[in-house]
């Protein structure tokens, strides 16, 4: 079942929808396991209900998933503006929590994405140990000064310093290099095809988490930056989050 909930937030202070999927069944005893699900960059709330088969392959699972409009955020605070990452783990969260039949447990909440949803699932994810057990990164941005040139190069610059202002990257909250070291009992996936334009930048943080110790298991396999390989990946994802 597919419900469009829309709620007051008070990190954004606006309202905002959110696509809930609940299984056609009773919620199993301390309540369903829950994903939140993030979209990319130019994306919101329906995206992976609309662009992929994610609800025919969720069916098999007991398991909640949240998807939450981002907007263009990366899913982090804005220094001057709203408070993306707040929100998600903050008042959503507690909202979800306090409506659905889920269980309030770490090892029953997960965060993945793609792209910039990507990103925000590792950013939230490992900024978070205390809340999320698994996570899961589909084609997902890791370098961000890489992203600021690209917008530089494309007439973004006024969203770009908007978003993050100017904080340094390097070393910063904002570093998935840095913000991985926070990673304790957490299990983590990264996932990126191989004609992905991320799929270095990929290449190199897998590179950097095996030289680090840090386990994690990342899938290189055929595929582009597109819903092609997102559609495919997504059962990946959910296989790898009900894994015991």
């Amino acid at each position: 079942m597919l419900v469009t909930l829309k709620h007051g937030t008070r990190s954004l202070e606006m309202g905002k929808h959110v696509n809930v999927y609940i299984p056609e069944k009773k919620a199993t005893e301390g309540g369903f396991k829950t994903l939140y699900l993030l979209h990319g960059y130019f994306g919101d709330y329906t995206d992976w209900v609309y662009a992929s088969n994610l609800l025919r392959y969720a069916e098999q699972y007991d398991l909640v998933i949240v998807m939450p409009d981002g907007g263009n955020s990366y899913y982090v605070n804005n220094p001057n503006g709203l408070r993306y990452h707040d929100y998600i783990i903050n008042d959503l969260r507690i909202r979800i929590e306090e409506t659905f039949q889920v269980s309030t447990k770490k090892e029953d909440r997960f965060i993945a994405g793609l792209s910039m949803g990507g990103y925000g699932a590792l950013y939230l994810g490992l900024h978070h140990p205390e809340l999320y057990h698994k996570i899961a990164s589909l084609s997902p941005v890791i370098e961000l000064e890489k992203m600021e040139d690209h917008f530089i190069k494309g007439e973004r610059v006024y969203q770009f310093q908007t978003l993050f202002g100017t904080d340094l990257f390097k070393d910063s909250h904002l570093d998935l290099y840095h913000v991985v070291k926070k990673m304790n009992d957490q299990k983590l996936l990264i996932s990126c095809g191989d004609n992905d334009f991320l799929v270095e930048e990929n290449k190199r943080f897998h590179t950097y988490l095996n030289n680090q110790n840090i386990l994690h298991t990342y899938v290189f396999k055929p595929g582009a930056h597109d819903w092609a390989y997102w559609d495919q990946e997504i059962q990946t994802v959910l296989s790898f989050l009900m894994e015991d």
